[in-house]
């Protein structure tokens, strides 16, 4: 099994990470809030690896910190929790805010997640109340906001905001919804990664 790898990115396609490592080509799915510390295609990079391997599929997934590998393998023994799932949830908050939300025994948060629905978070504060004691104190978990966003992206979107739509759709969120993101928190210079981490902050 492989646990980490370390290599130069040949590609960065939010979620996806192309990443060589001695002449050998490994395509990772990394959560947001490990992708948008990545650097630049050609430069080196560490990730910790969660390597899954079943009877007719094999997939890796990349991680800025050991935590978010640690909170990805337990979110997927939670009952109906997948990888897809599990990338989501580290997308939209960091193991620490994840640990505070536990704590605070509150689903709400979670339910704002795509692919979970009231029935998935209860059961995930339920079967994770006992597995977050590592992480820090929830007096330290950042606040949940709402966002509020309803109104449609303009037609002469640029391609960073292009960009960062495309990859926040591919975690789950409607088009419509992640256009209206995209263009709320835009700013003038702004890459893709800044626009994907301004509006994951609003979730």
């Amino acid at each position: 099994m492989i646990g980490s790898l370390r290599g130069k990115i040949l590609e960065k396609n939010a979620p996806e990470v192309l990443l060589e490592v001695c002449g050998v080509g490994y395509e990772l799915a990394v959560p947001m809030m490990s992708f948008y510390k990545l650097p630049e295609p050609g430069q080196e990079t560490f990730l910790y690896v969660a390597h899954i391997i079943k009877e007719d599929s094999e997939s890796m997934y990349g991680f800025a910190d050991k935590s978010s590998k640690k909170l990805f393998l337990e979110l997927i023994k939670v009952s109906g929790i997948g990888p897809k799932t599990a990338l989501a949830v580290l997308s939209a908050m960091t193991p620490e805010d994840f640990a505070g939300t536990i704590r605070d025994g509150s689903y709400q948060p979670l339910t704002k997640i795509p692919g979970v629905g009231k029935k998935t978070a209860e059961r995930i504060v339920v079967e994770m109340r006992d597995r977050v004691t590592e992480w820090a104190d929830p007096k330290t978990q950042a606040e949940v906001k709402s966002s509020g966003i309803d109104a449609p992206l303009l037609p002469d979107a640029n391609q960073e905001e292009e960009e960062a739509c495309q990859a926040i759709v591919s975690l789950g969120y409607k088009p419509q919804w992640a256009s209206a993101a995209v263009h709320k928190v835009f700013k003038k210079g702004m890459s893709p990664e800044d626009i994907i981490k301004a509006v994951l902050a609003t979730v």
